[in-house]
């Protein structure tokens, strides 16, 4: 499923290319909330979020992060212009989000961590 704003239906159509369902919700940034009642009356209890920066960002803010999961690779990518874990408006100055490791897996190169997001 793709949740989108009415501005941004015709793009993701395009990227869809008829292999998942375009929701609209809104007319351009839709909240989480929203995304979430929309699969809760579906039946969904667990939804799990692939998207970039700002998708994650949208979550987190509205408090609806249980977990994540991050993988570690042996490559770096930086730059102004490059995206974070987190984009968007991010958090005031000395604010963070606590985490509680939770696991910790390697494959090769690569680590698989993961992470319960702290509710205190």
């Amino acid at each position: 499923i793709i949740f989108t704003g009415r501005e941004g239906e015709e793009k993701a159509a395009r990227a869809a290319k008829g292999r998942a369902e375009i929701v609209v919700l809104g007319e351009r940034e839709v909240p989480a909330a929203r995304i979430l009642d929309f699969l809760s009356v579906r039946g969904k209890k667990n939804v799990l979020l692939e998207g970039g920066g700002e998708i994650l960002w949208t979550f987190i803010q509205a408090g609806m992060v249980d977990a994540l999961q991050v993988t570690l690779i042996p490559s770096l990518a930086g730059g102004a212009s490059a995206s974070t874990l987190l984009d968007g408006a991010g958090f005031p100055s000395g604010m963070l989000l606590a985490l509680r490791l939770e696991e910790v897996r390697q494959m090769g190169e690569e680590l698989f961590l993961r992470y319960s997001v702290r509710k205190e």
